[in-house]
């Protein structure tokens, strides 16, 4: 019997954007989108896309408001 890809982990490896956002995160978890692509100089909808991916693979959440709130990272 073959598993399908629905059952497949996701273990995808982060890229290496990805790994700096997560490390810029854990040194100021108030940083702001804006501040994240000034840092790394990218775009803010790159920045986006990329926290969007992290919320989902469960490594970044997101606590409190949008303009007061703070980033926790989970693994």
């Amino acid at each position: 019997m073959q598993k399908s890809d629905q059952d497949a982990p996701i273990n995808a490896p982060l890229t290496e954007f990805q790994v700096q956002i997560v490390d810029l995160i854990g040194e100021n978890p108030f940083i702001s989108y804006e501040k994240l692509a000034e840092k790394l100089n990218k775009n803010r909808t790159t920045v986006m896309r990329n926290i969007q991916k992290l919320k989902e693979l469960g490594i970044l959440k997101r606590f409190g408001p949008k303009k007061s709130g703070y980033w926790e990272v989970i693994s």
